[in-house]
């Protein structure tokens, strides 16, 4: 009779485990946090030891994020939140330049920050952007981040020629 008793238990703890405690998909409370992340179809080469994408020469930068390829059949993007930040040189502190807050949209591909406080982007400083995104399962993801380098960026600049010189 007892190992009839024990039997049971194990089936009981078996089917309790089975249909009762969340598993798989039905667990995760949070989204898969986007991947190969992208400014103006860059990204650090991290096996030469880069940590962020340099000479960016444009005013407003297109980002590029995907979903990682094994969660692309049962997630889909409903909305992201894109924020770009300026590193101060001094105290290497980040600041933000501008926040899109959370845009209902599936976009990952040529999307550019247009929040409220936008700012400028400046010649040679130092960027990171991060962005997270909402599921159909209205879940949110941690936040993925990059970096970038901005180049000259002033339309003004002057080229600077050379005399013709005779030899």
């Amino acid at each position: 009779m007892k190992r009839q008793d024990a039997v049971c238990a194990w089936v009981g703890l078996l089917v309790a485990i089975l249909f009762v405690v969340p598993h798989g998909e039905a667990a995760s409370t949070v989204a898969p946090a986007p991947i190969n992340l992208r400014v103006e179809h860059l990204a650090p080469n991290k096996e030469a030891g880069e940590l962020a994408v340099a000479g960016i020469d444009v005013l407003e930068p297109r980002f590029y994020w995907q979903l990682p390829s094994e969660e692309i059949r049962s997630h889909k993007q409903e909305a992201y939140r894109l924020v770009i930040e300026k590193r101060d040189t001094v105290s290497s502190k980040y600041s933000s330049i501008c926040d899109s807050g959370m845009v209902n949209s599936d976009r990952s591909a040529h999307v550019r920050c247009s929040g409220e406080d936008k700012k400028a982007l400046e010649s040679s400083n130092y960027y990171r952007w991060r962005v997270m995104i909402w599921d159909n399962h209205g879940r949110k993801s941690a936040w993925a981040e990059s970096y970038f380098v901005t180049g000259l960026l002033s339309p003004s600049a002057e080229v600077i020629e050379c005399a013709h010189l005779e030899l």
